[in-house]
């Protein structure tokens, strides 16, 4: 009985606390601050009538508070956060996401993915104003999944991110966001080898055939992971035609790379000859 209750009265103070959360973020539509009613931290069922300013430490406490709840019972939290019961869900779900870690930020970066386009505007805000690398990541990887090509300014400013694995993600999201080959192109010039990759990655995903001859000067490049994103964006983006740029890699000193490039060799005669006459 006691657990009953206890799990009764934390699903009152969760839904009470997801209330004043959706007040808040309701009153700040774009992210600044903005005068709102103030909570009053004696009876959080109820708004007060006293004008606060929403900054961006009270919505983070409000959001640390109800991932103190999700920690010990997570299934109530996932439970509330529905449209339905909080039209704000997916800000909360947003705010949850730049205060979580772990298994909790891959949950609520899963539910901004269910609700799809309506997580847009959410996740853009934490893609330009978030310091934190973690989340801007995971931010621009649900953008990437939910594929609206409105996040492709956004994303594309992250290519200059100071953090390599942000402008990873960038290129990574980019190649399914597409319309930003000549950024992904610039991004060929980065310092780290990594993010170079990430870049052929992009290219090749995003089907533009223009980037095949930036593509192809990469397949003598001194990293072999280098060379081996050079040889699946060519696979992406080239033809039958294209395989002699492949063919001296069959004998490359690196064993991926010599492997990818007799797949993609063998996929793009396959291709080239399905599209004969």
């Amino acid at each position: 009985v006691s657990d009953r209750m206890a799990a009764a009265e934390a699903s009152a103070v969760l839904i009470r606390k997801l209330a004043i959360l959706s007040v808040l973020l309701a009153c700040t539509p774009d992210g600044g601050e903005t005068p709102v009613p103030n909570p009053d931290p004696s009876d959080t069922s109820r708004i007060d009538s006293a004008a606060v300013i929403v900054s961006p430490d009270l919505l983070s406490a409000f959001g640390d508070s109800v991932l103190q709840i999700y920690r010990e019972r997570p299934e109530q939290v996932l439970k509330q956060l529905r449209p339905e019961d909080h039209p704000q869900d997916v800000r909360i779900a947003a705010v949850l996401l730049a205060r979580s870690s772990g298994e909790a930020k891959l949950t609520f970066a899963h539910y901004l993915v269910t609700q799809g386009e309506r997580s847009v505007p959410a996740l853009l805000n934490l893609v330009d104003v978030e310091d934190d690398w973690a989340t801007q990541v995971a931010a621009i990887q649900v953008l990437a999944k939910i594929g609206n090509p409105e996040a492709t300014e956004s994303v594309v400013l992250r290519l200059h991110a100071k953090n390599d694995w942000v402008r990873i993600a960038a290129a990574h999201a980019l190649g399914e966001l597409g319309g930003a080959t000549p950024a992904l192109v610039e991004a060929l010039s980065d310092t780290t080898d990594t993010v170079v990759s990430a870049a052929l990655i992009g290219l090749g995903r995003s089907g533009d055939v223009s980037a095949l001859p930036a593509c192809v000067s990469f397949l003598v490049h001194s990293n072999p992971r280098v060379r081996a994103a050079a040889v699946s964006a060519l696979s992406r983006l080239g033809s039958s035609a294209d395989t002699t740029s492949l063919s001296p890699l069959l004998s490359d000193p690196d064993n991926g790379v010599r492997y990818k490039a007799k797949q993609a060799i063998e996929r793009m005669v396959a291709s080239g000859a399905k599209g004969s006459p």
